[in-house]
């Protein structure tokens, strides 16, 4: 993680926006290449006509829309060289500098500084809604309100995935983000949840495990959230376990 931040921050030219390469003809190939539709790749995170635009090379997209395009194409920008701008690098580092006062457990100082962040950004879409939605689902669990941590999570998934439902996964394409609130929900849902569901929650990311293995074939992206999931996956085979 340390060196592709140190390589991200290499990047960084104020005046200048992402390589016009990754934010046009690598997603119109990967896309292709996999056979997805604009509309499906672009849903809740941005319109149709915005994606075509992006593909044409009359858009260039923001880092974090740029990064949801990528990912939901199964695919990571890791090995790519991008150019931020400068306002979009400080939004990085408001990230990380939240995302590390909460890890370890400086809460009154992560509300400022999402605060602080808040101020940053210059677009507000559903990526940044999700963003604070997630951080607060994080906070909520820091302080043990583990039932509103998960309504939380909820709503940063249903941001950009207005229709979510697991029972219709092969329906979505999800972003690591998007697939680290799943794990997340689970994660609640095992500690919330009484345990004769369990049985449900064990089949449902059994489900969910197939799709990541069929959808998700870059090793690189698969790191961004397989941790994530064996944990959780690990955890509630040793309930069920225990159930039976």
């Amino acid at each position: 993680m340390r060196l592709m931040e140190q390589k991200r921050r290499t990047n960084i030219q104020s005046n200048l926006n992402l390589n016009e390469n990754i934010s046009t003809l690598s997603i119109v190939k990967i896309r292709e290449s996999k056979k997805i539709q604009q509309k499906k790749l672009g849903y809740g995170i941005c319109k149709g006509g915005t994606l075509c635009e992006i593909e044409s090379g009359l858009t260039i997209p923001d880092f974090f829309l740029l990064e949801a395009l990528v990912e939901r194409c199964g695919e990571t920008l890791d090995h790519y060289s991008i150019i931020i701008s400068r306002k979009e690098y400080l939004c990085c580092d408001a990230r990380r500098e939240i995302e590390h006062k909460i890890f370890y457990g400086d809460l009154e100082d992560a509300i400022i500084a999402m605060k602080q962040y808040e101020l940053k950004i210059t677009v507000k879409g559903s990526l940044h809604l999700q963003y604070f939605h997630c951080m607060n689902a994080l906070l909520e669990m820091k302080k043990g309100n583990l039932e509103e941590s998960l309504v939380l999570f909820n709503r940063a998934i249903q941001d950009t995935q207005p229709k979510w439902k697991m029972e219709q996964i092969e329906d979505f394409l999800l972003s690591s983000r998007e697939i680290r609130i799943i794990c997340c929900i689970f994660f609640l849902r095992t500690k919330i949840e009484p345990p004769k569901a369990l049985e449900v929650l064990f089949c449902e990311m059994t489900v969910f495990h197939g799709y990541l293995n069929e959808n998700y074939e870059n090793e690189k992206s698969k790191m961004k959230f397989y941790s994530a999931f064996t944990l959780v996956y690990a955890d509630l085979c040793l309930l069920n376990g225990k159930q039976g």
